[in-house]
């Protein structure tokens, strides 16, 4: 394939010639988190906020083809958050947001200069020109300061073509791997209905080869929350490798031990042709059961078509209640930032954590099972 290259002539602008400011309150005092969006480290607008306030009026709106930014936060997360509103509806963002437009006709496209922020190299720029301030932040003069340097509009439109292709390509990409696992998890489903469980037991031969081979550190393995065999990251120095268990072409490797992962049971399976050597873990095997509460008759039941708005009331109140959880921790977090947090603040915090990863699993299942009925994998039987 030939590549085309570009004959482009660079211009340098500083920021504040290319925005025009924008202020506009949204008056409405009492607006939901599904009504207020936030920024995501994707630069993209997401609903519902982390964090909104008792009094919303104050809060700003963003039009279409605006750009809102947080400068205070420049310096503490490394990124600029920014995004631009390609809807054709307004958003509303809290204040701590700059509300901005490019002016028309300044030698610069929307998409094109939203694309060079999103870049990893211009948010070390920008964390690099944060002040000395207790937030870490950037002023809005300095904002405007930063010069940057482009090409002409018709080679800014060339890049901009090839990055919405790229996109474009990656979003069918995942659409059709979400497919792929909602028809896979229908078929696993549909096996629950029509074939009795049975215990694993049966099917499984326990190896305990210890390392007698001679294997060396270059063969240490751990185990991934991605249940895939991984390189280890521990500390080697010194450490014999004789106790260590070896784990053949073709054998998994299992840790019942949930604490430090994710509260997932870690697998892995050697797929290669070399043997790989693993922790010896003295430990028995369990399976850890958490109670949905008022929510098991939608998990633990086999559901119709008319299950579906009990299923949508159900997410939108777990939902409620993480959005809920996750404002009071984010208000510990920005309470305590650099300060030591006394032992019952530490206990309200890691029971927020907790709380709020039960509630993802939650909505992940409650999620799936309403997706899955949306595409008859639970109807009735004919």
């Amino acid at each position: 394939m030939r590549l085309e290259v570009l004959d482009m002539t660079l211009n340098k602008y500083k920021l504040g010639s290319l925005m025009i400011p924008f202020s506009q309150k949204c008056g409405i005092p009492n607006l939901t988190p599904y009504q207020v969006s936030g920024v995501n480290k994707d630069k993209e607008f997401f609903e519902p906020s982390h964090q909104v306030g008792e009094d919303t009026s104050k809060y700003q709106i963003v039009p279409p083809r605006h750009f809102a930014c947080n400068l205070m936060h420049v310096g503490r997360d490394r990124v600029l958050p920014i995004a631009y509103n390609h809807s054709e509806y307004d958003k509303v963002v809290s204040p701590a947001y700059t509300v901005f437009s490019l002016k028309e006709s300044c030698g610069v496209l929307d998409d094109y200069f939203f694309i060079m922020l999103k870049c990893e190299e211009q948010d070390r720029y920008f964390w690099f020109h944060a002040d000395a301030s207790v937030r870490d932040g950037m002023s809005w003069s300095d904002f405007c300061d930063v010069e940057i340097t482009v090409p002409d509009l018709t080679t800014q439109q060339k890049y901009v073509d090839i990055y919405k292709a790229m996109v474009a390509n990656q979003q069918s990409y995942e659409r059709v791997l979400e497919d792929l696992k909602l028809v896979c998890d229908g078929y696993i489903e549909d096996l629950r209905k029509k074939v009795p469980c049975e215990k694993i037991g049966k099917y499984l031969v326990e190896s305990d080869k210890r390392n007698t081979v001679g294997l060396t550190v270059d063969a240490v393995r751990g185990l991934s929350t991605g249940k895939e065999m991984i390189p280890t990251k521990a500390d080697m120095n010194g450490v014999g490798l004789d106790s260590y268990k070896v784990v053949e072409p073709r054998q998994i490797a299992y840790v019942p031990d949930t604490s430090r992962r994710g509260e997932k049971v870690s697998l892995g399976f050697n797929n290669t042709d070399e043997e790989k050597s693993y922790t010896y873990t003295p430990s028995g095997i369990f399976t850890l059961v958490r109670e949905f509460g008022e929510y098991a008759n939608l998990l633990g039941n086999v559901l119709r078509p008319e299950n579906i708005p009990e299923l949508n009331e159900a997410i939108k109140e777990v939902q409620t209640k993480k959005t809920r959880r996750e404002i009071e921790l984010e208000s510990i977090t920005h309470k305590y930032h650099g300060k030591s947090k006394p032992g019952s603040v530490q206990k309200i915090e890691k029971n927020l954590k907790d709380n709020i990863r039960h509630d993802e699993k939650l909505l992940y299942e409650l999620t799936r099972r309403r997706n899955l009925l949306t595409h008859g994998f639970f109807s009735e039987p004919n």
